[in-house]
Order: structure tokens, then sequence, then C-alpha cells
């Protein structure tokens, strides 16, 4: 039964990368569209990650345990890729959408990192890294809408904190390394 659990949660975080990579792409690029340029360059940081994760834990599942992710649900996956970002309130909303997903990603790697202490170590520690990750992450977008939120909302703060952000992604991050910014 355990096992069964864990291939779920697996199966669940293998989709929700899925459709994360999707909805991080799509992102970008109404950023892009909305001339915030430098939140796009968050969302495919983000992008990169996502892939890079998905690639690894579906060749360790394979490698320790011979089990190929499933695709379970397809649907956020189609809606991701129909998402459009036309106004503030839409800006606004993308961050709210960000931490639930972010949050729901946490609640399923905290059941399958329970299950996999008992069936494998090297699984076992990719989840906590990607736990770490996922953490890490929906802390910062929380800070940045708190911060947004504390300046009103207001075209010009958003473009300056886009055009810090464009900075950090284009000259300081390197792909696939800990996104450590502060804009606040």
């Amino acid at each position: 039964m355990a096992h069964e659990i864990f291939k779920n949660a697996i199966d669940d975080i293998y989709v929700y990368f899925l459709e994360n990579t999707s909805w991080h792409r799509r992102i970008a690029n109404q950023c892009r569209k909305l001339g915030i340029r430098g939140f796009g360059w968050w969302h495919e940081a983000e992008l990169v990650e996502d892939e890079m994760d998905v690639k690894n834990l579906s060749k360790i599942l394979m490698d320790n345990l011979k089990y190929a992710t499933k695709i379970t649900n397809i649907t956020n996956i189609e809606k991701y890729e129909n998402i459009t970002m036309e106004n503030l309130k839409d800006f606004k909303t993308h961050f709210e959408i960000w931490v639930e997903r972010e949050n729901y990603l946490i609640e399923k790697l905290n059941i399958a990192i329970n299950e996999a202490r008992t069936i494998n170590i090297e699984i076992y520690e990719k989840l906590c890294k990607i736990q770490k990750m996922a953490q890490n992450e929906k802390m910062r977008v929380e800070w940045v809408l708190n911060n947004l939120m504390f300046a009103g909302m207001s075209g010009h703060d958003i473009t300056v904190k886009s055009k810090w952000l464009h900075a950090y992604f284009e000259h300081e991050h390197k792909p696939g390394s800990k996104i450590d910014f502060n804009i606040g």
C-alpha cells in the first residue's frame, strides 16, 4: 500500500512539472507582452529548473525503482497553454495562482518524501532537494507579491522591479542554480 501512495504522489509531481513548464513558458511570454520582461526572465529561469528536475527525477525513478511516471491528467496543461495576462489584475492573479501551485507541489512532495524514506535514499534526497527549491520559490513569489501590494501595484513600481529582475537573471543568475534575489 505504501508504494501505491508513493507512486500516486510521484505521478502527481510529474504532472505538476509538465503543467508548470507549460505555465511558466506561457506566463513568461505574457509578461513580455505587457513589457515587464524581467518577470518573464524569472519565469524562464523557473521553467529551466522545472525541466531539469522532472528529467532528473524521472531518471532516478527508473534507475532505482524501474518506475516510469504516468501522466494522469492533462486538463491543466491545456488550460495553461491558453492563459492570457491582459492587465494589472491578471498580473496580480498570476502571483496568487503561482503560490497555490507551489503549495500543491509542496503538499505532494511531503507525501512522496515521507514514503521515499523507506523506499530509496537517492530518491528521498532528490525529493528533499526539489522541496527546498519549491519552498524557496514560494517564499520569493510571496515576497514580491507583498512588496508590490505594499507599493499599491503601481505600474512604475512593477517596471522598476522588472528592470531589477532582468538584470539579476541576465547577469547574475546561472541556469540551474538557486534563484536568490531580493527586491524588497
